[in-house]
């Protein structure tokens, strides 16, 4: 596995001042004793995308997501992390949230993850603001280029043998060759300066053409060479983008539209009215921005319950005789949310306290006419002593909507993939039955003969964007973001899909027994296996599956030497 020396940043102290630099020196004294590798401290004023996760930093992409190094994330559902502060010892401008869940990145060796928070930030401040994330833009306009300027920040450590600072450190790196296509972009050591153990999963941004945004370009995953030293590898954000836009519905920065960076105004006169014993009806005034509101988040307490096109929802699914409070914000297209609407709060009418029985569970729960994003869902009606009210619609252990009557229709899935759905019914007084049977469907995609005709995949051949091949039973078409997968040739997509590209991966992850290595080497490649301390426990003549039962548990690098070139990535044994 790959030695993560997890990045701290220092700023470059420099007699030529960029604009990067002055917005990484705040006009604040210098701190001699806190200086890293010719760096020195910064504010998180002047960075205040940064988040800590203790041994680990991230990027704050909106109030309930965090991005992070994907081997960072191991035991984080249910801890805290920190926003908005500078030093560690005085959080008094800084506020904190637990993580929800954990969402990995489907690439074994991008190591990127995302939090989803359980209590939204409040990103109205100067302390803690969000950043746009990259597009596949940053590298067709040249902000991420070998030899241009970056820039990270993070609280690792000051040395290879050096604890951690209080200080929050930032530097300015430099790229090394790096291209869309990479898994994890390479920065080298500049002046003296890279960053170290302690910042896996920290930000590295870059400005746009005009200087007016930065841009979060990568997440800190590890190094090579001699400790802190060297070179670094982030996390390729941008060759992630999609995926990230469908995990949280936040949009990258876009070259073209992508100086808007103003948010809406606050939902005005928030109501909460028409008051039942199981719904509440809530109303406010719209929103304005400089290009236009796309929607709200309506959020119950600290928890997004819905969003809409309109200024107009109803909170379903109450309990009788409670206590809600409310509150709404705006949204635009280019991601940016306006702060919280006035707080509205409203108590559901009494039950009949006497009714604690539940309703009975549904039955015959169905799931069909399915298509490429949708599938329709229809079960029987439960009965209750009193009446029913609604049912909730579960998306595996999800909730997903709340209805009224017996038919559900799911949106926005994945073509040629397998989902499970289940069902409870709920009463006036808050009671809810025992779930439903499970119903499975996949929704379907066009696979008949996409195929056909097409060239398998080759090992060294210059491929343009456009063009389509077939590997290892896959369909894949290479455009600016890289291959992209489009369907299985047969119809049935494998939950083990590797790329069509010149470089090496390896699965499953992680790995027990074997390590199976995807790569096209020469016929006298060699590989070998380095632990974190940097001993080779495994080496000889490539083979595409080494057996490493005998490895302790832990994080270690492959390296394979193929025709004079060497290809590096990393594994988990555990």
């Amino acid at each position: 596995m790959k030695k993560f020396y997890v990045l701290i940043l220092s700023l470059l102290c420099c007699v030529i001042t960029t604009q990067l630099q002055a917005q990484g020196k705040p006009g604040s004294k210098k701190n001699p004793t806190m200086k890293i590798k010719n760096g020195e401290d910064v504010l998180i004023e002047n960075h205040p995308y940064q988040a800590d996760l203790g041994g680990c930093g991230g990027t704050i992409l909106g109030p309930t997501w965090i991005l992070t190094a994907k081997h960072c994330v191991n035991g984080m559902v249910g801890r805290r992390i920190g926003v908005g502060y500078t030093k560690r010892s005085d959080r008094s401008t800084g506020q904190t949230s637990t993580v929800k869940r954990v969402i990995n990145f489907p690439c074994s060796g991008c190591d990127l993850s995302l939090l989803e928070l359980s209590t939204p930030l409040d990103l109205s401040g100067k302390y803690a603001k969000s950043i746009r994330y990259a597009s596949a833009d940053v590298f067709t306009k040249g902000y991420v280029k070998q030899g241009k300027d970056c820039y990270a920040t993070g609280w690792g450590a000051l040395g290879p043998n050096s604890g951690s600072p209080d200080h929050l450190q930032g530097a300015l790196l430099k790229f090394g060759v790096v291209q869309l296509s990479d898994e994890r972009i390479r920065v080298e050591e500049t002046e003296g300066r890279m960053v170290c153990r302690g910042d896996s999963g920290g930000p590295l941004v870059v400005y746009n053409s005009d200087k007016s945004e930065r841009i979060l370009v990568g997440a800190v995953s590890g190094g090579e060479g001699t400790p802190c030293t060297d070179y670094g590898f982030w996390g390729n954000v941008a060759n992630a983008a999609s995926w990230i836009e469908r995990q949280t519905g936040i949009k990258p920065y876009t070259e073209t539209g992508g100086s808007d960076t103003q948010a809406p105004t606050a939902p005005a006169n928030l109501t909460a009215g028409n008051v039942t014993q199981t719904t509440i009806d809530l109303t406010w005034t719209a929103s304005t921005d400089n290009v236009g509101v796309t929607g709200y988040e309506v959020y119950q307490g600290n928890t997004m319950i819905g969003t809409v096109s309109g200024t107009r929802y109803q909170a379903v699914g109450l309990t009788a005789g409670t206590a809600y409070t409310f509150k709404v914000l705006a949204k635009d297209a280019a991601g940016n949310k306006s702060r919280f609407s006035n707080t509205a709060r409203a108590t559901t009418l009494p039950g009949d306290t006497s009714d604690t029985q539940a309703p009975t569970a549904p039955t015959n729960l169905t799931a069909g006419n399915a298509t490429k994003t949708t599938i329709d869902l229809s079960w029987g009606a439960s009965t209750d002593n009193v009446g029913v009210t609604g049912y909730g619609v579960y998306q595996e252990n999800t909730m997903i909507a709340t209805v009224e009557g017996t038919r559900y229709q799911v949106t926005g899935l994945t073509a040629n993939t397998r989902y499970s759905f289940k069902v409870l019914a709920m009463d006036a007084a808050g009671n809810k039955s025992r779930y439903s049977n499970t119903a499975t469907a996949t929704t379907t995609g066009d696979t008949t003969g996409v195929c056909d005709g097409v060239a398998p995949w080759r090992w060294g051949v210059r491929y343009r964007v456009g063009d389509k091949v077939v590997h290892r039973g896959n369909l894949w078409e290479l455009t600016y973001r890289g291959w992209k997968f489009i369907s299985s040739c047969n119809g049935n997509k494998s939950g083990k899909i590797a790329p069509p590209i010149d470089k090496i991966s390896v699965y499953p992850v992680p790995s027990n027994k074997e390590l199976n290595i995807v790569f096209n080497p020469t016929e006298n490649a060699m590989f070998k296996i380095v632990d974190m301390l940097g001993r080779t426990v495994i080496k000889g003549k490539y083979q595409s599956t080494v057996n490493i039962s005998e490895l302790n548990a832990g994080t270690y690098t492959l390296k394979v030497t193929s025709n004079g070139a060497n290809y590096t990535t990393s594994f988990v044994k555990k």
